[in-house]
């Protein structure tokens, strides 16, 4: 955990970001396809997530359905559900760059031996399409459950204020 929190602390230090938060409030979602590390193979993830909150700078709420193709000695599906709390930060006066920090609760279920909670860590990277709503999105996860870590990486386009 502290190694995390290190990263963390490391990669948000050097930048130079706004200091008013943003009073105006936002929503959206998007979908995002990426990898995961499950056990002693890979799978595909696929996730539709949703999140309320601050446009650029200050707190949001995420939530995420993801699932997952594991692959290797066969393809097992299985189902991941992320509820966060987080805190974002815009790197200049318009956020159309931002850095998104969250953590929070987890809940994944293997369709025949059912499944576990969990809790995880989240960095988001956002950078909007010019001046458009939408924006790419480059999303780390750690997520621990009983007996299982679940590392993902996944990249997206999500859109605001739908």
């Amino acid at each position: 955990m502290k190694p995390i929190v290190g990263l963390l602390i490391a990669l948000v230090t050097p930048l130079r970001t706004v200091l008013a938060q943003t009073t105006s409030g936002s929503g959206g979602g998007g979908l995002t396809v990426g990898w995961a590390r499950v056990a002693d193979t890979s799978a595909l993830e696929f996730d539709g997530r949703y999140w309320k909150g601050s446009f650029g700078t200050g707190p949001r709420f995420d939530g995420t359905f993801g699932v997952d193709l594991s692959f290797g000695h066969h393809i097992v599906p299985y189902t991941v559900l992320d509820a966060d709390l987080g805190y974002a930060i815009g790197f200049d006066a318009d956020a159309t760059t931002c850095l998104v920090l969250r953590g929070g609760g987890s809940v994944w279920f293997l369709l025949e031996n059912g499944g576990g909670f969990g809790e995880n860590l989240g960095v988001e990277f956002r950078r909007h399409l010019r001046k458009s709503e939408a924006a790419w999105v480059l999303d780390l996860n750690w997520r621990r459950f009983p007996g299982l870590t679940l590392p993902s990486i996944t990249v997206g386009l999500v859109a605001y204020d739908f």
